[in-house]
């Protein structure tokens, strides 16, 4: 690349060229810092241009060596001279394709458009882009009038049709004018509220990107949860997927999908993720069950209302999510599956013998204490980072745990509580749970709310255990608001871990509804909270444990 430049660059960096890699820092106005690299035949790195100190006045720098470089293809030096009186008038217009291709594919679609001013020969490039992403709020901006204010004269905001007209000429000027063979990634971000308005367009636009052959399909719709009710679902063209497209990545939200008769499935899919996405059970089974190379599966408000049930084997499935997906029964076969992710109310769950499955999380307001330790240490044997959210209803303190089954390989656990007020004085029974996992090293403990204790007296002991959590060294408690109880578990723990070198309680709120500071009676509590802290738990630790209360 040095050898081909005749106009001097701004800077070269030496950082690659032991690796025989010429990389250059092009400032333009589009993109300052564009980075480029091309890899430098022998030649070039033997035989370095050597530019001439100049004034800046000075437009037509000349090589301190006035020779001919022997040309690697074998042509005449009368070519290469030819070549380089173009260069000098278009450096960047000899940059070779595949390199061109390389800059685009780090670009996003309105920096590549911008890349047209630096050259003629770049002035079509941006066409060629491989990764379309059309969001209506960065492309329209987020301002329109709704029914109501038609009449108000606001120069900034259109009303509705207007704003939604622009977005869809906008996109259909620039998949006009797109020249490239393949689409790696077409990508539409759009609003719930003008979804209904784009259903024509989008079967459209659907239609060009399987033409195009594109691997990642991904409709985004922003919404909340009431969202989900009051506006109407985009019914998805599934039939317009054939089997020999080259989808890989399919995410879509808020559709209604509709699996045809004839549908054969996706041969090359690896994800597929749906949210707030109405599919009856026997078509997502039909779909699930016909991706035989799926990787990554997430479903998130996709009410199901029955069992999902896949018969075939997910045998490359490394990723499960299921949130509020209100199911009656899971049961499928993932010999491979890695994290399984669940929320919802507890139903049964059969994942097959997956020998590999490490990292579970459960988010269900039905899950007891006594469920997590005996049920999910027989189903779950082998998991290693475990987390639990639950609404619980505690055993009544003390309480002995019957089960001998144990989580022999959890590393990690995090338990995010919330307690009945019933149950305040048993938060020592959550010992129970540590109980069971031998080896654990790493424990987080939050608490979702603040529960009064109503036992006075003095602090009460763990009937069992001494030195019972030998290979504890973490140890983080969330939203520790000074109780008794919640005093009473943290001394038993660090007490019976010889090995914990850090100890963290943090009295905040984690959960709030905004980032306003804290109230002048709810600093003063900090500060109680933090006395409490350090004076009942602080002098309980070894001198090598590291105590920080935030």
């Amino acid at each position: 690349m040095g050898n081909n430049l005749t106009r001097r660059p701004e800077r070269i960096f030496d950082d690659g060229r032991g690796e025989g890699i010429g990389t250059v820092l092009i400032n333009s106005g589009c993109k300052p810092s564009l980075i480029c690299h091309c890899k430098l035949s022998r030649n070039d790195i033997l035989k370095p241009i050597i530019w001439q100190h100049m004034d800046d006045n000075d437009s037509h720098p000349q090589p301190t060596r006035p020779e001919v470089f022997s040309d690697p293809s074998g042509g005449s030096p009368r070519k290469l001279i030819r070549s380089r009186q173009i260069a000098s008038k278009d450096p960047f217009g000899i940059l070779p394709e595949e390199l061109l291709c390389t800059i685009l594919s780090k670009l996003d679609l309105k920096e590549a458009a911008k890349t047209s001013i630096l050259s003629s020969t770049w002035r079509h490039t941006w066409k060629h882009y491989p990764k379309l992403t059309f969001d209506i709020l960065t492309m329209c901006g987020g301002k329109y009038k709704t029914r109501e204010q038609r009449h108000i004269q606001t120069p900034e905001c259109v009303d509705r049709v207007h704003y939604v007209q622009q977005f869809v000429n906008i996109v259909n000027t620039i998949l006009y004018q797109h020249q490239g063979k393949t689409i790696e990634r077409f990508e539409l971000r759009l609003t719930v509220d003008v979804l209904a308005q784009l259903f024509d367009q989008l079967d459209d636009w659907v239609r060009y990107a399987v033409s195009s052959r594109t691997k990642n399909l991904i409709l985004h719709v922003s919404l909340t949860p009431l969202d989900v009710f009051h506006y109407k679902r985009y019914v998805f063209p599934v039939q317009l997927l054939d089997a020999g497209s080259c989808l890989q990545h399919i995410q879509l939200a808020h559709v209604l999908l509709k699996v045809p008769s004839q549908f054969v499935g996706f041969p090359n899919l690896r994800r597929l993720g749906l949210y707030s996405t109405r599919v009856s059970a026997s078509d997502m089974q039909c779909m699930v069950s016909n991706c035989p190379n799926i990787e990554w599966l997430d479903l998130f408000m996709v009410h199901l209302n029955d069992e999902l049930k896949v018969d075939r084997p997910l045998s490359c499935l490394l990723y499960l999510r299921l949130s509020d997906c209100r199911v009656t029964t899971i049961e499928l076969n993932a010999p491979k599956l890695q994290t399984f992710i669940f929320q919802g109310r507890l139903v049964p769950i059969h994942l097959g013998e997956s020998s590999e499955l490490h990292n579970i999380v459960i988010h269900s307001y039905t899950l007891t204490l006594e469920q997590a330790i005996c049920s999910f240490a027989d189903a779950y044997p082998l998991v290693q980072r475990l987390t639990l959210c639950h609404t619980c209803a505690l055993p009544k303190f003390p309480w002995r745990l019957d089960n001998t089954s144990s989580f022999s390989h959890l590393r990690y656990l995090q338990l995010l509580l919330n307690i009945f007020s019933e149950h305040a004085n048993d938060i020592l029974s959550i010992a129970y749970f540590l109980e069971a996992a031998p080896f654990l090293q790493e424990f987080d403990l939050e608490f979702r709310s603040s529960c009064m204790d109503v036992v006075p007296g003095p602090l009460r002991i763990f009937p069992y255990g001494q030195d019972k959590y030998k290979y504890l060294t973490i140890f983080r408690v969330f939203e520790f608001r000074g109780e008794k109880s919640k005093v009473e578990l943290i001394v038993h723990v660090v007490q019976n871990a010889p090995s914990l070198e850090n100890l963290t309680i943090d009295p905040r709120r984690q959960h709030v509804l905004d980032d306003s500071p804290a109230s002048e009676a709810e600093e003063k509590r900090l500060s109680e909270i933090r006395h409490i802290a350090k004076s009942l738990i602080g002098i309980k630790l070894s001198p090598k444990t590291k105590f920080n209360v935030v």
